[in-house]
């Protein structure tokens, strides 16, 4: 979980957790992991465009091919649901998460009305508000 916290703060979060992984696991040395992580994209550079982009206008008006984009689409959603619910669960185990979890929902519902807020700044909230009850308990 905190190499998760952790990779919030970057554009490249499952580099900084392979790095951090590596690290905690074998110090120094260790760390070569979030370095191998991006040895594919060295390996084979991606065109400008895929092909399949091109060709989405004409499969949309195959009912057919549309259902399966859709649910494609579908999948992809459910996917992203259970990857923030399943850390959640092992988060989420008092009374203070389940509070810091109800604020950072609101800020995030209602300031999206004003200005979309960066993560960044809930997490080192949520990280200040923890530090102040480790404080005062």
């Amino acid at each position: 979980m905190d190499a998760v916290a952790v990779g919030q703060f970057t554009p490249a979060p499952a580099f900084t957790t392979a790095t951090f992984v590596g690290y905690v696991l074998d110090g120094i040395p260790g760390r070569s992991g979030g370095h191998a992580s991006h040895l594919p994209a060295l390996v084979r550079v991606r065109p400008p465009q895929p092909p399949a982009l091109r060709c989405l206008p004409r499969l949309r008006q195959s009912a057919w091919a549309s259902g399966f984009i859709d649910g494609v689409g579908a999948a992809a959603v459910a996917t992203m649901a259970v990857v923030v619910v399943t850390p959640g669960q092992t988060v989420i185990d008092d009374a203070f998460a389940v509070l810091a979890l109800v604020v950072a929902a609101l800020v995030l519902l209602l300031s999206r009305l004003l200005v979309y807020p960066s993560t960044v700044w809930l997490i080192l909230a949520g990280g200040g508000a923890g530090l102040i009850i480790a404080a005062v308990c």
